[in-house]
């Protein structure tokens, strides 16, 4: 095998990983901003960890 041969291989297998990376980190954005437009990440706020319980809406801007 000539090594252009080997060199092309390995680009367009190199090339297929990275297309492989994109779509799986596009899935993973995809995913997390479905769970946030469904309400989730709530319990990320101190004021609601804290207290345990919903927070003064006038205090919350």
């Amino acid at each position: 095998m000539a090594l252009l041969q080997v060199l092309d291989a390995s680009r367009l297998y190199q090339r297929a990983r990275l297309g492989y990376a994109e779509a799986a980190a596009e899935r993973y954005l995809d995913t997390a901003t479905l769970f946030l437009a469904m309400g989730g990440g709530r319990w990320e706020r101190p004021d609601l960890t804290r207290a345990g319980r919903e927070p003064n809406r006038a205090a919350v801007h």
